[in-house]
């Protein structure tokens, strides 16, 4: 007896792990709350119960009832959670986010618990309905103690799974949307289908979990699959450590013991024990957003995640010694270059505001053009124009003789036109080097699928990814930072990673947004050298910058801006040579 008693609270236990795992890929890698795991998990365990059910309810109503074997509801339960969490996520992954997101899966929730207490029919209302007992491939299980097993396996199957996806290339574009979706999109990676893929997945794990709760217990009913469910696997998400896959299995345990552990103490009965244990554990979870923000164990700690820190040795490949880079005159070379860019007589109007009127000019391989003006003149609303992130209201952009009009930014990078930000816009919480790997272009483990049937392929790419973001660490003299974590570097020291992240894209065309404001004069000068060589390796460079000594520096050709238009263009000699513009960009 005392066996089966404990086999029972392990079980429940398991049941909690594997919820838990589950919604730390969602929430913990991907940043996206959900207050829908109870319901997903109810949902899982009601298709289970219809497709596997004795077709009557407890009362003894008659059901519908296919009466399939448990592999058929446990199919079935995963088929349905997968399409139920897709659904969820169509809005989640384009336009909802932060409260409203906790809002739309809250919302699915009780649509859940209104459709199983009212659709009596079918799942019995409130009374619930019954299982068979379970039953596996012809081999019934009857015990508490057999039952454990099962669960137990399906508990560590569901860690292991989590964990090789939270440590793979598709896991790194989570965290990547965790931290900055518009910089992701930036490097030609897309945001929305892994977020409704994992949506749909963890919605799916919950689901199976579900059904094999349901068998064990033979019995389903709305009451099982409370809000208070779902609110405690995210206190266990939280507990443990966002993305980390080891800390939310020491979280699930310890919550999910503290009731029978205070049951058995002696001090508290049944009935008292509920309220304690949420006592205790909201005072646990005070004291741990208190002592520990990030968790138990915070992300990186408790379980490999594939990155390298280990300085590799020798010359970088395909790039240039910036030590060895000539500074060239500005404004003498490539007048007659092949144009890569054409900017079509952009416009583009916010309410009264004319942000640009009728913008035009080329951009040439190889050259450097600097786009200047005064604060306000339209020069940071070009690049978005240029890359996608605002569509014009007239003009064109023109991307080696094809239009890239009504492209998004991640498209538009992935032909070749990156960007840089001016606020960087790092992704924090990643090493330097994971930073740089996003931005490599082709790799195999960014689809989840690949990720389990192709793992040989996916490892031999991954450790090319690894190489070559080394290499561009190399490139702009930032090696040294590759293991560490982005929100502990110097400004000027995220500045370089940005640049190395950019470089991993292979692009041909960078789009700089201010690189040298805000940076030491030490720093200013590593990435005007850095932005030389660029232009040197045949990279074609457009420029916001308000220091007038770096465009002296860089600039082969001066784009004038002013209230949204270009009011002048040549080279640095020729524009500052023009008082009325000396004067706009100086105030004087």
């Amino acid at each position: 007896m005392a066996g089966s008693y404990l086999a029972d609270l392990a079980s429940q236990v398991t049941f909690l792990i594997a919820l838990t795992v589950s919604l730390n890929l969602l929430l913990g890698f991907a940043g996206q709350m959900s207050l829908a795991t109870a319901a997903f998990y109810g949902l899982g365990a009601y298709t289970c119960a219809v497709l596997t059910g004795q077709g009557a309810s407890l009362t003894g109503q008659s059901l519908f009832a296919p009466q399939l074997p448990f592999v058929g509801g446990l199919v079935g339960a995963v088929l349905v959670t997968f399409a139920a969490g897709l659904i969820v996520a169509a809005p989640a992954a384009r336009r909802v986010r932060g409260d409203y997101l906790i809002l739309l899966t809250l919302a699915f929730h009780f649509l859940f618990v209104t459709v199983t207490s009212t659709w009596v029919d079918l799942t019995g209302g409130p009374n619930g309905m019954m299982l068979p007992p379970l039953s596996l491939f012809g081999f019934e299980i009857t015990t508490t103690d057999q039952a454990f097993w099962m669960v137990l396996a399906w508990a560590i199957a569901v860690s292991l799974i989590c964990w090789r996806i939270g440590a793979s290339p598709f896991g790194r574009i989570l965290r990547g949307v965790r931290e900055d979706e518009v910089a992701l999109q930036a490097l030609g990676k897309p945001t929305v289908w892994p977020k409704s893929l994992t949506f749909g997945f963890t919605a799916a794990i919950a689901g199976a979990t579900g059904a094999v709760s349901a068998a064990y217990m033979q019995f389903v009913a709305p009451t099982t699959y409370s809000l208070d469910l779902a609110i405690l696997v995210a206190a266990c998400v939280a507990l443990g450590g966002a993305g980390n896959i080891v800390g939310s299995v020491i979280a699930a345990v310890m919550i999910g013991s503290l009731r029978p552990l205070l049951e058995n103490t002696g001090l508290f009965s049944s009935d008292t024990a509920v309220p304690w244990q949420t006592v205790i554990y909201g005072v646990i979870l005070v004291l741990c957003m208190v002592f520990r923000p990030a968790g138990l164990l915070p992300e990186g700690i408790g379980f490999a995640s594939g990155r390298s820190r280990k300085t590799l040795p020798g010359e970088p490949r395909n790039v240039v010694d910036l030590k060895r880079t000539e500074k060239a005159a500005p404004g003498s070379k490539r007048g007659d270059a092949e144009i890569v860019v054409e900017v079509r007589g952009l416009s583009k109007t916010f309410g009264g505001l004319k942000a640009a009127q009728n913008v035009s000019f080329n951009l040439r391989k190889g050259e450097i053009v600097a786009l200047i003006g005064p604060n306000g003149a339209g020069k940071s609303t070009i690049f978005n124009l240029m890359t996608g992130a605002i569509c014009p209201d007239e003009g064109d952009v023109v991307l080696r003789g094809r239009s890239i009009l009504g492209e998004d930014p991640c498209r538009v990078a992935n032909l070749g036109m990156a960007r840089y930000f001016q606020h960087v816009r790092i992704l924090e919480g990643l090493t330097a080097i994971d930073n740089v790997a996003l931005g490599v272009p082709d790799q195999a483990g960014e689809k989840l699928s690949r990720v389990f049937l192709s793992p040989v392929a996916v490892a031999r790419r991954e450790r090319e990814v690894q190489v070559e973001a080394m290499h561009q660490l190399h490139n702009v003299g930032a090696a040294g930072y590759a293991g560490e974590t982005a929100r502990d570097l110097a400004f000027g020291q995220q500045k370089l990673i940005a640049f190395a992240r950019l470089l991993a894209t292979g692009a041909d065309v960078l789009l700089l947004d201010e690189p040298t404001s805000g940076v030491d004069p030490r720093s200013a000068e590593q990435i005007i050298e850095l932005v030389r060589a660029l232009a040197q390796a045949g990279k074609t460079i457009c420029i916001v910058e308000h220091s007038l000594h770096v465009v002296s520096e860089l600039a082969d050709r001066i784009v004038f801006m002013d209230a949204g238009a270009v009011v002048g263009e040549g080279t640095v000699a020729e524009i500052t040579g023009r008082q009325d513009l000396v004067e706009l960009y100086f105030g004087t």
